[in-house]
């Protein structure tokens, strides 16, 4: 999976982002995957 951020608010927007994919999402909705690579 991903790691985890050293910044709180980044791991929750992660696992907030993680339970709408699992619980929300359905066969068939349209996505954009967005990737940073800060460091």
């Amino acid at each position: 999976m991903c790691r985890i951020c050293d910044s709180p608010s980044k791991y929750y927007k992660k696992h907030q982002a993680h339970n709408f994919m699992r619980d929300d999402m359905q066969i068939g909705d349209k996505v954009i995957f967005w990737h940073s690579s800060c460091k």
